[in-house]
């Protein structure tokens, strides 16, 4: 019947992709999602487990990468990803998450606000840094999962809080580039290296603006982290369960802002 078309159809194509693949290209090893392999939880910590698939018998390893007890839970890496990508693409948040960023939005008008230095040599100099090439950094000023902002996000606090020269974005581009391990240097902003010393103006309103986030925000951490702790008793419902992802998040993003006001 039409079931039994479809079913060959897939066959087909399936010993197609792995003849062209395997045999003519010569590929020995291809990446895919294994059956059941995606009902495998997220820990960014579990980037070494692996699932092997053997193409003629159909079965399917997992290496954990580390040793596991009977009965615990296998989990996989979706990739370094932040709890803004995880809550939008897969439904939930990973809790310390060690790749979550904070972004600030409408950061031109916050530095302006934190009055440090006069707001027309703030706003004279950002101009500059749009005009080389800064705009798409300007407008992702972040933090990391330690409070501290990533490696560009850093070079732009000092410049727009100093009086050194700004050097077009392409140009320091390159060089924080030639700076970075070999393993690194094709991203634009590392998030897991450390970042460069702030100078004294620029870690002052990086605090400033953290401590203003904070307060424009109708709940304390301690309030979320008391309100996770009940939500968390609460029945496995759908509901209950988007509510205890809502509140992580904002624990998360708030964690970052207080050690960036501690690290200030």
């Amino acid at each position: 019947g039409d079931f039994g078309r479809v079913i060959g159809a897939v066959a087909a194509a399936s010993i197609f992709g792995v003849v062209s693949d395997v045999i003519i290209s010569q590929n020995k090893r291809q990446f895919i999602m294994p059956v059941f392999a995606d009902m495998a939880n997220h820990r960014s910590q579990a980037k070494d487990t692996q699932a092997d698939v053997n193409f003629w018998s159909g079965d399917v390893t997992v290496f954990a990468g580390s040793d596991v007890k009977k009965g615990d839970e296998v989990f996989f890496s979706y990739g370094p990803k932040s709890n803004d990508a995880l809550l939008q693409y897969y439904g939930f948040v990973e809790e310390d998450n060690p790749n979550d960023v904070y972004v600030f939005e409408g950061f031109e008008q916050k530095v302006a606000e934190t009055r440090v230095i006069p707001s027309d040599s703030v706003s004279r100099r950002l101009k500059e840094l749009r005009n080389k090439g800064w705009g798409p950094t300007l407008e992702s000023i972040s933090l990391n999962a330690k409070g501290s902002p990533t490696l560009l996000s850093a070079k732009v606090l000092n410049l727009a809080f100093g009086n050194a020269d700004i050097e077009p974005y392409e140009t320091v581009l390159e060089q924080t580039k030639r700076s970075l391990p070999a393993s690194s240097a094709g991203d634009d902003d590392d998030d897991n290296n450390d970042s460069p010393m702030l100078t004294k103006n620029a870690r002052t309103a990086l605090g400033l603006m953290c401590r203003a986030e904070l307060d424009r925000t109708p709940t304390t951490l301690e309030d979320d982290a008391n309100l996770y702790k009940e939500l968390k008793a609460d029945d496995e419902d759908s509901e209950a369960f988007r509510r205890r992802m809502a509140v992580l998040f904002r624990i998360g993003k708030k964690r970052m802002l207080t050690k960036c006001i501690s690290n200030s």
